[in-house]
């Protein structure tokens, strides 16, 4: 069973760090800080596949593994907080934005209720264009991907227990090599599938399961342990400071921070060496702790606050901006690691039984799917928009650019203005003047009067 290690909650601090800074294109000299940030999100599948490995091969070498209590232990780690990000998300869309945009989100919050937001969004969303940034959920997709493999996960570890030492490492080893290749072949053909899907995905959590049961020989001198440690931060910052969305990515440039996230990890296993301590100083222990949190959180206030920016005319680029957005995240993180994480996972409330736990989270996953499937019809009754706008939207929601011919009513055509907040009629174009519908804040598209 893996021990507790303050410097692996540093690790995390780096990782959530590095996504946070990057999601908030924060940038100095006229250049985004954390052009690879993205690489987080690698760096805590490494992480995950370590630790969790660790839980269940020791459970089961000791026989005394149980996957029911896996998957209650699971739930309890992950669903509180999820949920109640479901929900204030939900709360959200359903008050302040349009029908098409309350459309989209019900269709995310149904795939990520259920763990496949990453198929949804290979489906629908590439997850470096501009319009992902109307996507709340977006970054449950990475949640989806640990998941998934953790259904499947401790079942073959339990089928290949029964083989030698030997033979089970040789097994993890050969579907890691497969999983990568599988990643490579990916990147060529079907990029997104590469970066959504679990298929091209495993190896990077394997990775960690390796270092987990013991295939890498242990590390006891402190000097070499130091070079392994300083190597694997030198990877990650090169990684996280060098790459960008131009990178093909996974694949093999993923290489660097995951092999960089295992050396950290392998070289403070038996060692301790200084730069194991300094990743376990408080206020990176402090950000670790709360990572996940944090993680569940920055990109909807991201999100959201880029819809406020929109309504009322705040410069998103703007320092003041980033600014808040950074510190409201830390607050929301904060608050949910501590009035909703650690009460159900150390309280009164985690000492539901089994069943108990298992009911109850499927009863709230039905509650949300109930709510997500009445959002677009309540969101309708709301807006109450007309047709025309309707139309516009229908055609905005089905991705093409072609709006079609929309005819004025009278010489003196009103248009309204679609925003979030506010609704207004504006007076403002007239017979023969060309009218732009600006859908989004980038995508104009021309309306004709006929």
């Amino acid at each position: 069973m893996t021990k507790y290690r303050a410097d692996i909650d540093g690790l995390r601090a780096i990782a959530v760090l590095a996504v946070v800074i990057y999601h908030l294109d924060a940038a100095a000299f006229d250049r985004r800080i954390f052009a690879g940030g993205f690489v987080g999100v690698d760096i805590f599948f490494v992480i995950s596949g370590y630790l969790i490995t660790g839980l269940i091969y020791g459970s089961i070498a000791e026989g005394r593994y149980s996957i029911v209590e896996f998957y209650v232990r699971r739930a309890r780690r992950i669903f509180p907080a999820l949920f109640f990000m479901f929900a204030v998300c939900a709360a959200f869309v359903l008050i302040f934005c349009l029908p098409n945009v309350t459309d989209q989100f019900k269709d995310s919050l149904i795939a990520s209720t259920f763990f496949f937001s990453n198929i949804h969004f290979y489906l629908t969303a590439d997850y470096f264009a501009p319009g992902a940034e109307t996507q709340p959920l977006l970054h449950t997709w990475s949640l989806a991907v640990e998941e998934q493999f953790y259904i499947f996960f401790p079942l073959l570890l339990m089928l290949i227990s029964r083989f030698s030492d030997k033979a089970r490492k040789n097994w993890l080893v050969g579907i890691t090599v497969a999983s990568f290749a599988v990643s490579t072949w990916l990147l060529w053909t079907d990029p997104s599938g590469a970066f959504y899907l679990l298929q091209a995905r495993a190896w990077e959590l394997l990775i960690g399961a390796l270092l987990a049961i013991g295939v890498f020989p242990a590390v006891r001198n402190v000097k070499l342990a130091e070079t392994i440690v300083a190597s694997g931060l030198t990877l990650i910052a090169v990684s996280v400071l060098f790459y960008s969305e131009h990178v093909l990515f996974p694949g093999p440039a993923a290489l660097l921070p995951c092999i960089g996230a295992a050396l950290i990890i392998h070289g403070g296993t038996h060692a301790i060496p200084v730069s194991t301590r300094l990743l376990a100083i408080p206020p990176m222990r402090f950000i670790g702790l709360i990572s996940y949190s944090l993680y569940l959180w920055h990109w909807p206030i991201n999100v959201i606050m880029k819809f406020a920016g929109f309504w009322y005319m705040w410069d998103t680029d703007a320092r003041s901006f980033k600014l808040a957005a950074l510190s409201l995240s830390f607050l929301a993180a904060a608050a949910s690691w501590y009035f909703v994480e650690r009460p159900f996972r150390r309280g009164t409330s985690s000492k539901a039984g089994n069943a108990s736990v298992l009911l109850t989270s499927g009863g709230i996953m039905g509650a949300l799917v109930l709510a997500a499937v009445m959002m677009t019809a309540i969101s309708e009754r709301v807006w109450s928009l007309p047709p025309d706008a309707k139309r516009i939207l229908e055609v905005v929601n089905q991705g093409t650019n072609r709006v079609g011919t929309f005819k004025p009513v009278s010489s003196q055509p009103a248009t309204m203005t679609l925003r979030c907040s506010t609704r207004r009629i504006a007076s403002d174009c007239h017979r023969r003047s060309k009218t732009l519908l600006s859908s989004g804040t980038v995508r104009p598209r021309i309306w004709f009067p006929g």
